[in-house]
């Protein structure tokens, strides 16, 4: 109850801060909220897509919920911001995670259109 008081107390404080939504964000979903983290996580994410906690809280978020696109397409829009997270272990394994839904999940070519067009390294 601290933690989510603290935050609370972060959001009134400064309401545009990014890394307590994103937090309070990842506090909600462990904590069974599914739409106010969404809500919470994207967001953050929204107000800065160069958030590396927003960006992977909220990819991760969408993984769990078997969303693999929605989660390719946030952590696309992190790297073209976060050129260099290319080479960041935690960004390739969610991206990777990800891909695995888009396969699954894939019944025409064109929805397999998101893996054509990454940037990421194969």
């Amino acid at each position: 109850m601290k933690a989510n008081n603290a935050l609370e107390l972060a959001r009134v404080l400064d309401p545009t801060d990014t890394i307590s939504l994103a937090l309070r964000g990842r506090f909600r979903s462990e904590g069974g909220d599914v739409a106010g983290a969404r809500g919470d996580l994207r967001r953050a994410f929204d107000r800065d897509r160069s958030n590396p906690a927003a960006a992977l809280d909220l990819a991760w978020f969408e993984i769990d919920r078997k969303r693999g696109k929605a989660a390719l397409d946030v952590i696309l829009q992190y790297i073209a911001l976060v050129p260099e997270a290319l080479s960041d272990d935690d960004v390739l394994a969610a991206r990777y995670a990800a891909e695995a839904f888009v396969l699954k999940d894939a019944s025409t070519l064109v929805e397999l259109e998101p893996l054509l067009a990454s940037p990421l390294p194969e």
